[in-house]
Order: C-alpha cells, then structure tokens, then sequence
C-alpha cells in the first residue's frame, strides 16, 4: 500500500530531521512539484526511483506517486502532533 508506506516514511523523516525542515514540510502542499523542491526534491527523487511504479508521466505523478506523497504529508502531520506539546 502506497499510502501506508509513504507514512511510515513520512514518520521516519520526520523523526531525523532538523526543525525547520519539518516545519517547512508541514507547510508545504504542493505535490505536482515534489521532484523539484529545493527542499524535499533530492529525498523525494531518492524515493521514486525505488519503486518502479512510482512514475512521472508527462502529465505528472501517477496514482502511486501521489497517494505515496498524500501518506507521507500525513505521517509528517502525525509525528508533529504527536510532539508539537512537547516541545
């Protein structure tokens, strides 16, 4: 499941990343762009190429990608909410 993997990824990530990156992913929604992104581009292109099925068509991300990105924005959330108190 593209979705379940991406947040458990997306949990991970969160874990091992300096504070601002994860407030700066937090923020960011703009999943059409996430192989270009100054910030996220190299770990999402790291990613895809691990997955055949996770392509990039002419016409954008494919399902798979998408909802993979989709779970992974959701387990960055949840990590947050689960330590936003705590900081």
């Amino acid at each position: 499941n593209y979705y379940d993997s991406g947040k458990n990824d997306g949990v991970h990530w969160a874990k091992t990343v300096h504070y601002e990156e994860l407030m700066y992913a937090l923020n960011w929604n703009d999943l059409d762009s996430a192989l270009q992104d100054r910030v996220l581009g190299d770990y999402f292109t790291k990613k895809q190429s691990e997955s055949r099925l996770m392509a990039v068509t002419p016409d954008g991300l494919n399902e798979y990608f998408r909802v993979y990105l989709e779970g992974w924005k959701s387990g960055v959330e949840q990590f947050w909410e689960e330590i936003r108190e705590k900081l």
